[in-house]
């Protein structure tokens, strides 16, 4: 099991042509919501994690994340920076990184240096606010900040955790759909966020002075559900033997679905991806030229290394399945609007209510995609996943799947927190034990 010690990490590699052009896209995106903004075309509406964005679009307003603007400096190396500025201001060092980068930028006496290298991703101010009460319990909190820095409105939309119910007839599909588990959760609990909606929609329609056109939220949607329908298909095709595509390449394209879901061009981008990864399959073109192992890569990756996923490739290892990307698949029915797009955004993550659904979850995706193993990107700085979702995954891959697990301590945008010696060395130690127990070497 050689290695290629001159592997450069920090730039990942793509296979696929649109992948390797999503940061042009990104770019693209926050120039013209800055230009939309600063003509007066448009409002731009802050969002945290997974709001229904699919009505900020049919409303002519732009949604922007500043999670996504933080994923985004991590790429480009300015996240530090912006993370120092945030920790001088009194931000614990344990607190989220996501978080820290985007204060910085907003409260932050920043060197022109860092301005100029930021020119790239100009994040416009906001006119609207909104967070929804989720799994993050910082979302909020960080969004009534914002709102209180640029002074806006602010809205929260509430989304109850609320475990399956295993008791009822039937179940929501047979497939495993994004994140959407397969077991229904309760009519109230589905009544209950459809209400949240329509407060929201009554929110942007007071502030904005525009009304919501259903017909145009039904196109919408319409586009969103097809950007979700290419979505599965990916993530269907990616089954294959050898698999035709890696994490690094759709952790890259998960921006079209998390910030331009229900655009023309989010299904455009995906369309173009979908037929690059139907013609490997068909030609049998995998990712690496032999494949030895199968990877599940769970966690949000590190986005001023996602060259990480590559290294893998020096060991025929390919991340073949992850559940970050998922987050945002999701079909949606145009005739439902308001129903879908509660169950896309705000009961999708129910299964992390209980340890067995989560069980039965990643049981299946471990049988799916055909894993040897699992490589668990753990956030110290984010308290659900480093306390209740990668110790869950960890036992499941372990104890019910019967997969070996490598959990790395890393972070998402702070390369401070990165140890590449030690991060690589467990890899090379983790591949030995995959090598020995698949191919007895």
């Amino acid at each position: 099991m050689a290695q290629n010690t001159s592997f450069s990490l920090s730039k990942s590699l793509k296979t696929l042509h649109v992948s390797s052009q999503v940061f042009s896209y990104v770019m693209r995106y926050y120039q013209n919501a800055f230009e939309a903004r600063a003509a007066g075309r448009a409002k731009i509406v802050y969002h945290t994690g997974i709001d229904p964005i699919e009505i900020d679009y049919a409303m002519g307003l732009i949604p922007i994340f500043p999670e996504n603007f933080s994923a985004a400096c991590g790429s480009i190396q300015a996240a530090p920076w912006l993370i120092q500025a945030s920790e001088h201001l009194g931000a614990p060092q344990d607190l989220c990184s996501y978080f820290k980068t985007h204060y910085g930028f907003m409260k932050g006496d920043l060197d022109p240096q860092v301005r100029q290298s930021l020119s790239r991703i100009r994040l416009p101010d906001p006119d609207l606010v909104v967070s929804t009460k989720k799994l993050c319990r910082l979302h909020p909190l960080w969004m009534k900040l914002v709102a209180e820095h640029y002074g806006v409105p602010f809205f929260s939309l509430d989304s109850p955790i609320m475990p399956p119910r295993y008791e009822a007839a039937g179940r929501v599909t047979e497939e495993l759909v994004g994140v959407h588990y397969p077991w229904p959760v309760g009519g109230e609990a589905l009544t209950y966020c459809v209400e949240q909606i329509r407060e929201y929609i009554a929110f942007l329609e007071y502030h904005t002075g525009t009304k919501l056109d259903m017909d145009r939220l039904r196109e919408t949607i319409a586009r969103a559900d097809e950007l979700g329908r290419l979505f599965q298909q990916i993530l269907e095709l990616r089954r294959s033997v050898p698999c035709p595509v890696g994490g690094e390449d759709m952790n890259s394209l998960v921006f079209f679905p998390a910030c331009l879901s229900g655009t023309q061009e989010a299904v455009d981008a995906f369309r173009q991806a979908a037929e690059e990864v139907e013609g490997r399959v068909a030609s049998s073109k995998g990712v690496v030229p032999e494949e030895r192992f199968r990877i599940l890569f769970e966690g949000i990756p590190p986005w001023f290394n996602m060259g990480l996923l590559n290294y893998l490739h020096r060991f025929g290892a390919v991340s073949v399945e992850e559940m970050y990307p998922r987050t945002w698949c999701g079909r949606l029915d145009p005739e439902r609007p308001l129903e879908s797009l509660a169950h896309k955004y705000m009961l999708a993550t129910t299964a992390i209510a209980t340890y067995g659904a989560v069980r039965e979850v990643a049981v299946q995706r471990v049988r799916l995609y055909h894993a040897d193993g699992a490589v668990l990107w753990n956030l110290p700085t984010c308290r659900v996943i480093a306390a209740t979702v990668m110790p869950r995954l960890q036992s499941v891959f372990e104890r019910d799947a019967g997969i070996p697990t490598l959990l790395l301590e890393g972070d998402q945008v702070d390369s401070r927190r990165y140890n590449e010696a030690l991060i690589t060395g467990r890899i090379e130690a983790f591949m030995e034990v995959l090598e020995q127990r698949k191919y007895g070497n």
